[in-house]
C-alpha cells in the first residue's frame, strides 16, 4: 500500500508540514515530487511555509527556499491574519533573513493601492505585537518600512502595547517617532 502524502493529523498537519517544521529539505522536495500540496492549509490556516518560519530557529533557512523554489505562496494568511513575512516579524528574530529569501525577485512585494493599505495595516498590527514583546530591533524597522504620514499614528497606537510588555527601549524609540 502507498502511502498518503496528504494524510493530516487532527490539527490538519500534513507530513509536508512536518517536514518544513524541522527543515528537511530533501523530504520537502520529496514529498512535493509525490504530490503533496505546496500550500497545504493546517485547522490554523497555516501553510507548510508559516511553520517553516515559525520554527527556523539558528537552523540555515535552506528549507525556507526550497518552499519558495517549490512555488509555495508567501502571500497566504494564517488564521491570524498573517503571512510568511509578518509571521517571521512576529515569531522570529530573524525577519530580514527571511525576507531575503522570500523576496529573492521582489515576488512579495506590495501591487495597488488595496494591498497596499492591507500590507500597512498588518505592519501596524505586527508592530504592536513587537512593542509588547520589547523587540526593539523589529520595532525600528517596522516604523522604517512605515515611514510616511501614518508614522505618527502607527507610533501613538503602538505606544499603549509596549507599556503593556513594560519595554522602556521600544517606548522611547516610539515616542522618537513622534508618538504623543
Amino acid at each position: 500500500a502507498r502511502a498518503d502524502v496528504h494524510a493530516a493529523a487532527e490539527d490538519g498537519e500534513t507530513p509536508l508540514h512536518l517536514a518544513a517544521q524541522d527543515g528537511q529539505e530533501q523530504t520537502i522536495r520529496l514529498l512535493v515530487a509525490a504530490g503533496a500540496r505546496v500550500d497545504a492549509t493546517s485547522e490554523d490556516g497555516e501553510t507548510p511555509l508559516h511553520v517553516a518560519v515559525q520554527h527556523c530557529g539558528s537552523k540555515a533557512l535552506g528549507h525556507i527556499a526550497t518552499l519558495v523554489e517549490l512555488r509555495a505562496d508567501p502571500s497566504i494568511c494564517d488564521g491570524e491574519g498573517r503571512d510568511a513575512l509578518a509571521t517571521a516579524r512576529v515569531m522570529t528574530n530573524r525577519a530580514q533573513e527571511i525576507l531575503d529569501v522570500l523576496e529573492p525577485g521582489g515576488s512579495h512585494k506590495a501591487s495597488g493601492a488595496e494591498s497596499s493599505e492591507r500590507s500597512s495595516k498588518e505592519m501596524e498590527k505586527v508592530l504592536r505585537v513587537a512593542c509588547q514583546r520589547g523587540q526593539v530591533d523589529i520595532v525600528k524597522h517596522l516604523l522604517e518600512t512605515l515611514r510616511s504620514h501614518t508614522v505618527p499614528d502607527a507610533a501613538a497606537r503602538s505606544l499603549v502595547a509596549a507599556a503593556a510588555g513594560g519595554s522602556v527601549e521600544v517606548a522611547e524609540v516610539l515616542l522618537a517617532a513622534r508618538a504623543d
